[in-house]
């Protein structure tokens, strides 16, 4: 007897699908994005992460090192980089977007120069946005290939092991913003020059967490939760879109 159903009536796997222009979810276990977008990460050496249990486990090089963390007294899901490279495939050219990352604090925030999120190419050449430390507090700077601007928070500055949501958003005109929630409290700065939106990236970009280029300075983070929208919002906002 037939049990299998005609193709056309059996079943299709469901796909999550998202109206971002970029959306990287750790809930999914995996490098690529909702969006489509293709991960790939790479460590020269073996590395250690935490399992459900919270005992270490030691991951081969360029291995993902996915970790369980309670956030609000649930257990999440996040994937945790210091020596790690992670890359994705680029979105359009420089548009008004905004960039909303959730992360565990690990030590990127005093790190001078750590990079969190970078759209740019390997050489830090050509536009290119930034979400990176100073050293004390994140940093956002966007850099149209032939001046910049940069705005680091003073305040909502996360204790290492805390959650903090960041949100770097550039105008149409080509002005930059950073957002933070901490425990509750949020912050913002803005920029106060506009820098034009050229054409395109810099040849080569790619969306990078971890650094900034290819040999930047790698940060510390339990990384959550990258999106990116089109147009200029708020982190409510953001951290709700799908």
């Amino acid at each position: 007897m037939r049990t299998a159903l005609p193709p056309r009536l059996a079943p299709r796997p469901l796909r999550r699908r998202s109206r971002c222009l970029f959306d990287w979810d750790a809930d999914d276990a995996s490098l690529d994005a909702v969006t489509g977008h293709v991960g790939t990460l790479t460590r020269t050496s073996s590395a250690t992460a935490l399992d459900a249990l919270g005992a270490t486990y030691t991951a081969p090089h360029s291995m993902a090192r996915w970790e369980s963390r309670a956030l609000g007294g649930v257990d999440r899901l996040g994937l945790r980089l210091s020596t790690d490279d992670l890359t994705w495939t680029m979105i359009g050219p420089p548009r008004a977007l905004s960039i909303y990352v959730h992360c565990v604090e690990l030590g990127t925030r005093t790190t001078a120069n750590a990079g969190l999120l970078y759209l740019g190419n390997n050489g830090v050449t050509g536009a290119r946005l930034v979400l990176d430390s100073d050293g004390a507090n994140y940093r956002a700077t966007w850099h149209n290939g032939s001046a910049s601007d940069s705005v680091t928070l003073s305040t909502g500055t996360p204790g290492t092991g805390v959650d903090a949501e960041l949100l770097v958003t550039l105008s149409a005109a080509g002005v930059v913003s950073l957002s933070s929630a901490v425990g509750g409290t949020e912050a913002q700065v803005v920029g106060a020059t506009p820098r034009a939106l050229p054409s395109s990236w810099g040849s080569g970009a790619v969306v990078r967490a971890n650094r900034t280029g290819s040999s930047g300075t790698q940060g510390s983070t339990w990384l959550r939760r990258v999106k990116i929208l089109a147009g200029v919002t708020t982190l409510a906002r953001a951290r709700t879109w799908v």
